[in-house]
């Protein structure tokens, strides 16, 4: 895409070098070679503009193409790679039957989801000592050693966790997974025979590695639409 013209006409990215006297006709050359051999020059260029605009042509708001690889892991149940500029996301899913003790009520279990807020029914858990209806889907981000100097090496830090709770309230609340669809029945027999009852639940473990070549972390870009400020956190 070729870079915005700003408003005298001009472009910035074509370079003009003056030979001899001031009559002498200006040697140009092509933008590739101008971004070459000057790339400070050349992004100034096009930050001094009013507005500023980008070398790439893309608007504030435009991203960045995205390329999307699936079923890259082996151990796990579903992934994908997602690549946008210099950052990568490696996204794996891998589930697990969580299965009903003897006298426990589904009902019940499932209630706890609908009457608590989603910060509080997150961290519950229910009476057997189970995971909560509401952590059936467990998302959990890794921001890769070297992905930035802002994360060096050592234990989770504070920022993988608290990005991996807003991507879990963002699933809660968006309702991208129907959690009724992960029911397990026992399926009824003969006529005559009891109906099919709940036995289980399939629950989902999303891990979520980050890997960005630059040096400064990500950072979210504030909208009306909160998702997509924390999907712009995350790449």
């Amino acid at each position: 895409m070729a870079a915005p013209s700003p408003p005298n006409g001009k472009n910035p990215s074509t370079g003009t070098v003056s030979v001899g006297n001031s009559r002498a006709p200006p040697l140009t050359f092509s933008t590739a070679l101008f971004r070459h051999i000057s790339p400070a020059l050349y992004l100034q260029r096009h930050l001094n503009h009013v507005p500023p605009a980008r070398p790439s042509g893309r608007y504030p708001s435009q991203h960045r193409d995205f390329t999307l690889t699936t079923n890259s892991l082996s151990h796990a149940h579903g992934s994908a790679v997602v690549r946008t500029g210099d950052t990568a996301v490696v996204c794996g899913v891998r589930g697990e039957v969580l299965t009903l003790a003897p006298g426990d009520d589904f009902l019940a279990f499932e209630s706890h989801h609908r009457s608590q807020t989603s910060t509080a029914y997150a961290s519950g858990s229910r009476g057997s000592g189970g995971a909560s209806w509401g952590e059936l889907v467990v998302p959990n981000l890794e921001l890769s050693t070297g992905c930035s100097k802002k994360y060096p090496l050592g234990p989770p830090g504070a920022s993988a966790q608290t990005i991996s709770d807003q991507i879990q309230e963002l699933i809660q609340v968006s309702k991208l997974v129907d959690l009724k669809s992960l029911r397990i029945y026992a399926q009824a027999g003969s006529q005559g025979s009891p109906p099919a009852t709940i036995r289980g639940y399939w629950s989902f473990l999303v891990r979520h590695s980050g890997c960005s070549a630059i040096t400064k972390a990500p950072t979210g870009h504030l909208e009306p639409d909160r998702g997509t400020h924390i999907l712009r956190q995350i790449i």
